[in-house]
């Protein structure tokens, strides 16, 4: 056979393949659902007990995009990106990737510390963090009692509002403690209940839960010290237009032995030790929102807390705030913050902060093909609700 021949049929037998097997592969991208959300907060701070110079403060500033895709049997998986406004400077307070389905909802990367329960009718989430959150025995850093290296897995257990949840995650060793751990060195568990948005105004319980807490204590004497969390919030009417809500929260810390109140009034590790510290915290609100034509337009609220410590001293702080919608995601804000100190735990005896500004946020979806289950912007601090 002539070799010219032979070749020429080999080329074309192979061209006939690839071309066939090209027919039958089939485009397997699928473009992701992509939701964009974000706020802008700025406001005109005054703490006159301190300085009496007014100040232009962004704090909580913050911009997220999600992209998610529908799965070939069940469930929904994607990632989150998200930077938000830092002392200064950007931080990606947002970098991890998710699952849901009915049934369980897992999630891991760089996300909110799942200790908290209740978000407080207050301008930013970070107003009053040590009495709202369990805070960081490994830094001193406010961003860092918010968010860390978390993985939780959560069951969701009649596929609407119960939640059954466990979680693992490293909590930022900011200030580079010696003694503190590497690695994993938080855990937790919990209780939720969170029935649907749309049941918001119309079921007694809007949430509530309880949180238990683990952290490894970076001097060591202690291997862990735990906390507990427990909390909710409840509508004194079942008005969605003209609403009434409390919400109630408090949180005991095992804390470790030895903390002083000379290491609580530290100059360089005051937030880190009172993490540390044996303390008990409680806070209580009381929200009212008015929705003319089921629309959002003003929420007044306020909020009391009250922490104490083992060791020594208290703080309590009275926050009244207001919101005003004047536009489609166009907020009006307004808070005034007293906090009282005794028994030494403060140089002073009271601070005085008073905050006016605007807040603009957005939350846009683009090929919207997939059932939400929470909004991205829930993510954020919530402040109207």
């Amino acid at each position: 056979m002539n070799p010219k021949k032979v070749l020429t049929a080999i080329v074309a037998g192979a061209i006939g393949c690839s071309g066939s097997a090209m027919a039958l592969e089939v485009d397997r991208e699928v473009m992701p659902r992509v939701t964009l959300s974000g706020r802008l907060i700025t406001t005109l701070d005054s703490d006159y007990e301190a300085s009496g110079d007014p100040g232009i403060n962004m704090g909580d500033s913050s911009f997220s995009a999600r992209f998610d895709k529908r799965m070939f049997e069940q469930g929904v998986a994607g990632a989150v990106l998200g930077v938000k406004e830092n002392e200064g400077s950007v931080a990606f307070h947002q970098m991890h990737v998710f699952y849901w389905d009915r049934d369980v909802e897992v999630k891991a990367g760089r996300t909110q510390l799942p200790n908290t329960l209740v978000e407080f009718p207050l301008v930013r989430d970070h107003d009053i963090t040590s009495m709202t959150h369990v805070g960081n025995g490994s830094s001193n850093e406010e961003f860092d009692q918010l968010y860390g290296k978390v993985f939780t897995a959560d069951w969701v257990l009649d596929r609407k509002a119960q939640k059954l949840g466990v979680w693992a995650g490293t909590r930022r060793n900011e200030n580079a403690f010696a003694g503190a751990p590497d690695g994993f060195d938080s855990y937790g568990l919990g209780y939720r209940y969170e029935p649907s948005e749309k049941y918001m105004y119309l079921n007694r319980i809007r949430h509530a839960g309880i949180l238990l807490d683990a952290q490894k204590d970076r001097a060591g004497s202690n291997p862990y010290f735990q906390s507990i969390v427990a909390g909710g919030e409840i509508n004194l009417n079942n008005s969605p237009r003209r609403n009434w809500s409390m919400g109630i929260q408090g949180i005991v810390n095992g804390g470790v032995s030895g903390v002083t109140l000379v290491d609580l009034n530290s100059a360089t590790d005051a937030v880190s030790n009172r993490a540390r510290a044996k303390s008990n915290a409680l806070v209580a609100s009381l929200r009212y929102t008015d929705r003319p034509h089921l629309l959002t337009r003003l929420q007044a609220g306020l909020t009391v807390g009250y922490k104490t410590y083992d060791a020594g001293g208290t703080e309590l702080s009275v926050i009244p705030s207001l919101k005003y919608r004047i536009g489609q995601g166009v907020d009006v804000v307004a808070q005034y913050r007293n906090t009282q100190y005794s028994d030494g735990l403060n140089a002073v005896d009271s601070t005085n902060l008073v905050q006016v500004g605007l807040s603009f946020s957005l939350d846009a979806k683009y090929n919207d093909s997939i059932g939400e289950r929470d909004s991205i912007l829930n993510q954020e601090h919530g402040y109207i609700q």
